[in-house]
């Protein structure tokens, strides 16, 4: 993306206190059981600390986990193949995930950030970051919750003063989509009963992701090995500042990386009309680890 705008959710995290989100990072890669067995979730960032009901909601661990199994043969084979490679056939079925990411943003210019997020098949998302703007922090989250009615965007600089302050419809629509999309980000919710899938060749298919009362057409594209290159989707948004409408949004993946049962994107690029001329990413990140719930 050329330009950050509310209706495209990218960065940030909270704290008065100069917090990092990444500071504790290693807690999304070490696996903690309650005592019911269940996978236990990170607390809430502080930089989230104003959403951290949301986000206890949304990290609820799956209630009864079942191995993924066997990917069915009569899915489009571009699912398929992606899914034999992402998710191995004794994974337990996860609703939710918590992620932690690095790279950058675009702001002006390229900021560095670090970012954990909390992401919940159809219910929704709590993305927490912190970026740089010389020696001071900007801090802050995207947060969308559809069964809550929260979708907003709060970022300060220091922690202190506002940088982006959003909410209401287009923040909505937006996140929406942004969720329908990040469906890649936990393969084992790509056959949830809000997604259907159909063929478009053998290297593409289309899901229609059925989020915040609108469908939305998600196609995905596949390497012969199963490996995910690209996301795309009209999706809600005003990115050249001329009022929120649908615009293409694509996120470009590189390689992939395992973390327990599952494979995840290892390198993204992405942002809005990526191949209008101009079109450039405003966001690049890696993933760094992943806790699936």
């Amino acid at each position: 993306m050329a330009r950050r705008t509310p209706q495209a959710p990218g960065s940030g995290a909270d704290a008065g206190e100069g917090a990092d989100p990444g500071v504790d990072a290693d807690l999304a890669r070490r696996e903690v059981r309650d005592d019911r067995g269940h996978v236990a979730a990170p607390a809430p960032p502080r930089a989230a600390r104003r959403v951290a009901a949301t986000w206890r909601r949304l990290a609820t661990p799956t209630a009864t986990p079942q191995p993924f199994g066997p990917v069915d043969d009569r899915l489009p084979s571009p699912v398929h193949r992606w899914l034999t490679r992402a998710v191995a056939p004794d994974a337990p079925s996860s609703t939710a995930a918590v992620l932690e990411m690095s790279g950058r943003i675009r702001v002006g210019s390229w900021r560095p950030f670090t970012a954990r997020q909390v992401l919940a098949a159809d219910r929704g998302f709590v993305w927490a970051a912190v970026a740089r703007f010389g020696p001071l922090p900007v801090l802050g989250y995207d947060a969308y919750a559809q069964d809550e009615d929260v979708a907003e965007m709060r970022w300060r600089l220091a922690g202190v003063l506002p940088v982006v302050t959003a909410s209401g419809e287009d923040v909505r629509r937006s996140a929406a989509g942004r969720l329908a999309g990040e469906l890649v980000l936990n393969p084992g919710t790509a056959l949830a009963p809000h997604v259907r899938w159909e063929a478009v060749d053998d290297r593409h298919a289309l899901a229609r992701v059925a989020l915040g009362g609108v469908e939305h057409a998600v196609t995905v594209a596949v390497d012969d090995d199963g490996t995910l290159r690209s996301v795309r989707l009209p999706r809600w948004g005003d990115p050249d500042g001329t009022g929120s409408a649908l615009h293409e949004f694509e996120a470009r993946c590189t390689g992939d990386r395992a973390f327990g049962g599952y494979r995840l994107p290892a390198h993204v690029e992405a942002g809005w009309d990526l191949d209008a001329p101009g079109g450039e990413p405003f966001i690049v990140f890696d993933v760094d680890g992943a806790r699936f719930l």
